[in-house]
């Protein structure tokens, strides 16, 4: 269940979910997926793709209150739900509405489980940093310094704040009720376990799965000195670092460029500041690309970069720059740091910090294609092997045995 499904997609939580869910397909499982839409029955991809009016996409002040509204609409699929082994959750809404289901309606006799993709189980928002970057507490004082409280003014402001506080003990109460959890990194994993109390349900990390294409051997070496970032275009993902950084890089490698592709709320600041910087012949602010044509805007470059400040859950952008053979530079937290072997498989900087993150690039752009290219090999050999589709759902399919297990002998005691 997820609130957006291909051909709509909103970023690497519904890309990795599509990606499961054909990896189970093509591995012989029967796979239904329960998505936000007109109501109605299709197929995409040889998936059967059951659509509700649930408001999966909404963000409500009250989130109890919109949840048990989910729940009754999910109702109308309780024959479909019922009749399944086990009901995977893929985001957080998902979650909370169907274990409101459950509750409301006596539902289901299979296990609920979900992959948690990001920090809304104990958050108020969903990335758990402050403005400044750091993690906060679960307190009212840190709930004001929330990077999501602190870029907007007014009643806006005190509405969020009020929805932060509201919502959190909601959360953590639904994501309790879980049958089993799978996290997208361990540090993830770390991070919401300090924020929770203990949980006794089978737990597993399993990062996220790369597309096919990402993973084919017809790799482009890309145009020299060309940097790309993709991703949300918005201060918690470190575009503003970043371009603080280049400012120097700029200087440094006058010929080097850079490629922002993606949208977020801060897009026309950052798009100021290049113009003001004198730096609009080297930065180029594109808007969104297709999931499923941005790997051409891979291959044209040569080094990926996420400047990440939140503490990435997994990093799809350096996962699918590792995968197409790329030096990739990353900070040096969340799930990023899990996939690169710093100086083997990729390049990591301290997190933060505008000059270690120009350091580092400039070590990238300095290298010479032997250096640059064993690098790049080694980084997509290990996607092959960690991240291809199949073997990330032969790893959900000992999951999903090990939960339906536990759940069963659960109902004996």
């Amino acid at each position: 269940m997820t609130a957006y499904f291909p051909p709509e997609t909103k970023g690497g939580a519904e890309i990795s979910t599509y990606l499961l869910a054909r990896g189970l397909h093509e591995k012989g499982n029967e796979v239904s997926v329960i998505t936000e839409g007109q109501v109605g029955t299709e197929e995409f991809d040889g998936l059967k793709v059951y659509k509700v009016a649930a408001g999966l996409r909404d963000k409500p002040l009250d989130e109890k209150r919109k949840s048990r509204a989910i729940a009754r609409a999910l109702n109308s699929q309780k024959d479909l739900l019922e009749a399944a082994d086990i009901v995977h959750a893929n985001d957080f809404r998902s979650v909370l509405g169907l274990m409101e289901w459950r509750r409301m309606f006596q539902g289901s006799g299979a296990p609920i489980i979900a992959t948690i993709r990001d920090y809304a189980v104990c958050s108020g928002s969903t990335n758990f940093i402050t403005a400044s970057g750091d993690l906060p507490a679960d307190s009212i004082q840190d709930a004001y310094l929330s990077h999501r409280i602190a870029e907007v003014n007014g009643p806006r402001r005190w509405a969020r704040l009020w929805q932060y506080r509201m919502n959190i003990n909601y959360r953590k109460s639904k994501f309790s009720e879980l049958d089993g959890e799978v996290y997208i990194s361990r540090q993830q994993m770390e991070i919401i376990s300090q924020q929770r109390e203990e949980s006794h349900v089978p737990r597993k990390v399993i990062y996220n799965p790369i597309a096919d294409n990402f993973l084919s051997n017809n790799i482009s070496d890309g145009y020299t000195g060309k940097v790309l970032y993709v991703g949300t275009v918005e201060n918690y993902k470190g575009v503003g670092l970043l371009l603080e950084s280049w400012r120097q890089v700029a200087k440094m490698a006058p010929q080097a460029t850079l490629k922002i592709v993606g949208e977020g709320t801060n897009r026309q600041e950052y798009e100021t500041v290049v113009g003001r910087a004198g730096m609009q012949y080297s930065v180029q602010i594109v808007g969104k690309i297709a999931w499923d044509q941005i790997i051409r805007e891979y291959d044209q470059a040569r080094i990926v970069v996420a400047p990440h400040l939140w503490y990435e859950p997994f990093g799809r952008t350096v996962a699918e720059g590792m995968a197409r053979g790329k030096v990739v530079v990353a900070a040096n937290v969340g799930g990023p740091s899990e996939m690169i072997r710093p100086g083997e498989t990729g390049l990591l900087f301290e997190r933060r910090s505008a000059k270690a993150l120009s350091h580092v690039l400039m070590r990238a752009l300095q290298m010479n294609d032997l250096e640059r290219q064993k690098m790049g090999k080694l980084g997509c050999e290990w996607t092959k092997i960690n991240l291809n589709k199949n073997n990330i759902a032969s790893l959900y399919e000992d999951f999903y045995k090990e939960v339906i297990t536990t759940y069963a002998n659960k109902g004996k005691n």
